[in-house]
């Protein structure tokens, strides 16, 4: 019995013994936590690497691969924004050299490695996988920002300054709308709601009963009048399809102008209509039912694989747009 728990603490000691060597400083499993973990499988890459958000968000990473017996592997990944190969502004993120890997059935899985992304873009690493010495693959992965907080959301529309730059100088929108154009009883219009000058995260929608409205917003993974377009998400092949945008949206109000010239500065919302409220437009827009809707909140959101909107002002849309003002 002494002997057997002897063999068993030496096995034990010998497998953190060797675990310990492999893992780089900064690099083990147990700082990771509850984050996710893609692994990267160098025999089938390409395959099925989008398929899943896991590879997207993840920013640890394991790289199995297939190698002959014995082999003395090394393992390299490089951050390279131009992606082109062996660039002098690559910055090595891992290097390290696994002599004599012993699986019989030649898998070599290496350490969970953490790569960093940047908060607004994508970010390319090449994965480089040598064998005695001899590169035999290359692939490349990406990282992402996991969540944008905070930031502006409004109507998708036309934008202020490309009419009256004096107003703002930021990107923020509005739109006319004819609040008696709906059915009157419960017809509802349905807008896009844009954050960060680019992203659809969801739906605004006025509901009108009689000579009263009320608005609602809506996040575009929950919307039920339409749901998620999968078709709209753009060609990007490192955009996955997620369906889980984490879409937090506060400080949500309204103002109506009549005209533009109504408006002394954007941010200034001298009569602001709360969500989920009803009005009349008799009491409260003074009997006019076209106005200039400018809807202003924040949100906190996963920006990856959200459909994008990039109207210019000499756009179809906004055009349309220009020509519906009072």
């Amino acid at each position: 019995m002494m002997k057997k728990r002897f063999a068993r603490t030496l096995c034990l000691l010998l497998a953190a013994c060797l675990l310990s060597a492999l893992l780089p400083l900064g690099a083990s499993a147990a700082s990771r936590g509850n984050e996710p973990l893609y692994v990267c499988n160098l025999d089938r890459a390409g395959t099925d690497a989008f398929r899943t958000g896991s590879y997207f968000k993840a920013r640890w990473i394991q790289v199995t691969a297939t190698v002959p017996y014995g082999a003395q592997v090394r393992l390299r990944i490089v951050r390279d924004e131009n992606r082109s190969a062996y660039d002098a502004d690559d910055e090595t993120a891992y290097d390290h050299t696994f002599e004599n890997v012993a699986d019989v059935a030649g898998a070599f899985v290496s350490p969970e490695i953490y790569l960093e992304y940047q908060k607004s873009a994508t970010v390319p690493y090449r994965v480089e996988l040598y064998v005695n010495g001899t590169l035999t693959r290359s692939e490349y992965v990406h990282r992402m920002l996991l969540e944008i907080k905070n930031k502006a959301f409004c109507v998708r529309g036309i934008r202020f300054r490309d009419i009256r730059p004096e107003l703002t100088d930021e990107w923020l929108m509005f739109r006319p709308v004819d609040l008696f154009a709906a059915d009157a009883h419960y017809g509802v219009q349905t807008f896009d709601l844009v954050a960060s000058n680019m992203y659809l995260i969801g739906k605004l929608e006025i509901v009108r009963l009689d000579d009263r409205f009320m608005y609602t917003v809506t996040d575009i993974d929950t919307w039920n009048g339409g749901g998620f377009d999968k078709d709209a998400v753009p060609k990007d092949p490192y955009a996955p399809l997620i369906l889980d945008h984490k879409i937090a949206m506060k400080d949500v109000s309204v103002c109506f102008y009549p005209t533009l010239d109504d408006v002394q500065r954007v941010g200034d919302m001298p009569r602001a209509f709360l969500p989920g409220v009803w009005y009349s437009v008799s009491a409260d827009l003074g009997g006019d039912p076209t106005q200039l809707l400018y809807l202003s909140g924040t949100v906190s959101y996963d920006p990856n694989g959200l459909e994008r909107s990039g109207d210019s002002y000499s756009s179809d849309y906004v055009q349309s747009l220009v020509r519906m003002m009072p």
